[in-house]
């Protein structure tokens, strides 16, 4: 049994646990002092009336059965909390030291509220079964997550049925919680393309059958057709009012009837300077009208504008 309490001077603040058992003088104990460990609470030894104490420093820290006493963790905030576990658990073996002396109590393990940082209690000692201390602290685990988080609710099983193994291997802990996320992240990815489908695309009554929204509504679709009608329209006037110009200048000169039903009048095929450069300046004019038109509503592809709104309104 753990005996420990809380004290407080004018610089920190200390949880302190005595030792019963002689372990100050032990190997675990001298490199659990003597090192500053990533994850763990700092920890120096000092003697009370000829007794050990070891004496954690806690600052602002807080035990996590105080953070969540009146609420219930989260999918991200447990996911973190394990990360940061698994991670102190290799410190652990950078220095030799015994993982089932970690303390996995809801009192003794502290949260960094402002950094989001989780600190463990080391503290030497003979009772070695470290596999039901994790399985009673599972147990917590599952009582304290939220039941409406369906992802929360699966992790803190999946780490109940793992601390019921009779041997406990961290790799294969961190290997699952690493496919874990990528799961995660993969539906998250999956949600976001499907509600950006959902706002750009609209459902027939009755059937599930999807079309855009423009192609529904059609007006921009409508507005195509007809630049495109109309583009065709001015380009084959152009052509006839070039040949009505030319019949007209014809029929004039005497070139039409004789032209058409006999043979051609060579000499009345003549024109004077003046009139040369009317009917071609006409001809330019015209021309230049509908070269202006073109450049500004040259209509779009009608297969590419529909693919595009596609793909912009239904792609992420």
């Amino acid at each position: 049994m753990i005996r420990a309490e809380y004290k407080k001077d004018l610089n920190n603040h200390f949880l302190i646990i005595k030792d019963d058992e002689m372990m100050s003088k032990s190997y675990q104990a001298k490199m659990m002092t003597g090192n500053l460990i990533q994850g763990l609470l700092p920890c120096r030894l000092r003697y009370m009336n000829g007794q050990a104490e070891f004496c954690y420093e806690i600052g602002s820290k807080e035990a996590l059965g105080k953070v969540y006493e009146n609420q219930e963790i989260q999918y991200d905030m447990l996911h973190e909390f394990f990360e940061h576990f698994l991670q102190m658990m290799k410190e652990l073996d950078t220095y030799l030291l015994d993982s089932s002396c970690i303390i996995l109590d809801k009192d003794f393990i502290f949260l960094n509220l402002e950094k989001k940082q989780w600190y463990f209690c080391f503290f030497p000692k003979d009772d070695k079964d470290g596999t039901q201390t994790m399985h009673s602290f599972a147990e917590y685990i599952l009582s304290k997550v939220d039941h409406k988080d369906k992802n929360a609710v699966m992790l803190a099983y999946d780490f109940y049925k793992f601390s019921m193994k009779e041997y406990i291997s961290i790799k294969e802990f961190e290997t699952y919680l690493y496919t874990k996320k990528k799961e995660m992240l993969k539906e998250q990815e999956d949600f976001l393309i499907n509600e950006k489908s959902n706002e750009n695309i609209d459902f027939k009554e009755g059937d599930w059958e999807m079309e855009p929204k423009e192609e529904i509504e059609g007006e921009g679709w409508e507005k195509e057709r007809k630049k495109r009608w109309l583009f065709l329209t001015l380009q084959g006037a152009d052509i006839i009012l070039f040949f009505i110009y030319i019949g007209f200048y014809f029929q004039q000169k005497g070139l039409w009837s004789n032209g058409i039903l006999g043979q051609w009048n060579m000499d009345a095929l003549t024109f004077r300077k003046e009139e040369i450069i009317v009917m071609i300046g006409g001809v330019v004019l015209i021309g230049i009208f509908i070269l202006v038109w073109m450049l500004k509503n040259q209509p779009k592809s009608l297969n590419n504008e529909k693919e595009g709104l596609i793909k912009e309104d239904v792609i992420l």
